[in-house]
């Protein structure tokens, strides 16, 4: 390569950095998609909206839900990864749609169409057994104690570490989406699920919102699809 070339790429690569910047700092100039995979009403759909609620408060624009279930949520996670990466369209993600690839024979997209962003929050399950069981210690299966019954213990604090099952959800970005857009959303989603009048409505509902930032979230699906992908092989799970 010559110099001038040399140059020239140089001042592409330059003009193209302060493009994308630019952009950034200018988004969200119009409303905002959260594609749920899921029907409304469960607890992924209840977590998009109040991360939708919280969110549009810190970027000023409104954040609008919609629902597209089907197919155990490839449908909707199909819709998000093909839409255009420019920080309008993100997908409402879940368990469920990073082990789909685990455990289908074939879906429409490759797991890595999707870029995690950040987490919204999680609901643990209870175990419960009828009154008349000889057990008497109902446990929770997350690795923390939920603040709906903070008097249950987990199901780690009684010696069964592997037992870990949360309907979590979190946000994905079709790939290519401006890492500054994805800081700021994640910011806002953050800032969201610390407001005492969202976490207000989750708590009593057994629903812990975490929010926190775009590092942590992607060491949680790393850590998501290592333990899930090690259970679908040891069940030898696969669709039919």
């Amino acid at each position: 390569m010559t110099p001038i070339f040399l140059r020239h790429l140089l001042l592409l690569a330059l003009g193209l950095g302060t493009a994308c910047s630019a952009v950034a700092q200018a988004w969200p100039s119009k409303p905002i998609r959260f594609i749920v995979p899921f029907a409304a009403g469960g607890a992924n759909d209840l977590l998009a909206r109040a991360a939708a609620e919280g969110a549009s408060e810190h970027l000023g624009q409104p954040i609008l839900i919609d629902n597209k279930p089907g197919a155990g949520g490839t449908l909707g996670s199909d819709l998000a990864a093909k839409s255009a990466p420019d920080g309008y369209t993100f997908l409402i993600s879940a368990a469920g749609v990073i082990s789909n690839s685990f455990i289908k024979k074939s879906i429409p997209f490759k797991d890595s169409d999707l870029t995690p962003v950040v987490m919204i929050g999680l609901a643990p399950s209870i175990i419960v057994v009828p009154a008349n069981s000889k057990y008497n210690t109902l446990a929770t299966t997350w690795i923390h104690r939920i603040a709906a019954f903070p008097e249950l213990s987990t199901a780690t604090e009684q010696g069964f570490g592997e037992l870990q099952i949360a309907h979590w959800a979190g946000i994905h970005a079709p790939t290519g989406v401006a890492p500054e857009i994805m800081d700021k959303l994640a910011a806002a989603v953050d800032a969201g699920m610390k407001s005492p009048n969202i976490v207000g409505r989750l708590k009593p509902m057994g629903i812990e919102p975490i929010g926190g930032t775009r590092a942590a979230f992607n060491e949680f699906v790393n850590q998501e699809r290592a333990r899930l992908g090690s259970v679908a092989k040891a069940a030898r799970m696969r669709e039919d």
